[in-house]
């Protein structure tokens, strides 16, 4: 069973992959989800945790599945 610290840091990775294969930058991203460039850098180290509907937001900023990005499950697409 994967733990919650851990959960957010692989989640995080997974988030900072997908952005870098979108070439996009954290600002970018940022902007476009609301928040300042320190918030979603924590995000992407998993030293924050974020609520689900900015996971979904997220997912469609990246056009990946929300489920593979919280969790790692189902298809990536």
């Amino acid at each position: 069973m994967i733990e919650g610290a851990e959960l957010y840091q692989q989640m995080g990775e997974r988030i900072r992959r997908r952005r870098l294969e979108l070439g996009l930058t954290q600002v970018q991203v940022a902007m476009r989800l609301g928040i300042p460039q320190t918030s979603y850098s924590d995000l992407e180290v998993g030293r924050k945790r974020t609520r689900l509907d900015r996971v979904v937001e997220l997912s469609g900023i990246l056009k990946i599945s929300p489920a593979w990005l919280a969790f790692g499950i189902g298809s990536e697409l």
